[in-house]
């Protein structure tokens, strides 16, 4: 499960089944909508399917967080903006 998040600066995810390129990093945390903090163990490119208004598609989205306290994958707005994609190409949902 997936959520797009206006106020998640970095891509996240739970899942370590989803990297393709995957890597240690040294300590470092990120704060959640909740004040809490969880520890980031990795970072990678990852593979998700995309379903676009209606249309599945495979797409590569880099350096995603491994955060393994997370319930659900995070997209960050602020990151898809820096990639082009306008406000209009938000209406996707992410799958397995």
């Amino acid at each position: 499960m997936s959520a797009i998040d206006s106020g998640c600066t970095r891509h996240m995810t739970f899942d370590l089944s989803v990297f393709v390129t995957y890597k240690s990093v040294p300590y470092r945390a990120v704060e959640l909508g909740n004040s809490e903090s969880a520890e980031v163990m990795g970072i990678s490119d990852v593979i998700l399917n995309l379903n676009v208004e209606g249309t599945v598609r495979k797409c590569k989205l880099p350096d995603f967080y491994y955060v393994p306290g997370l319930g659900f994958s995070l997209l960050s707005v602020a990151k898809m903006d820096q990639k082009g994609c306008s406000g209009a190409d938000r209406r996707i949902g992410a799958t397995r």
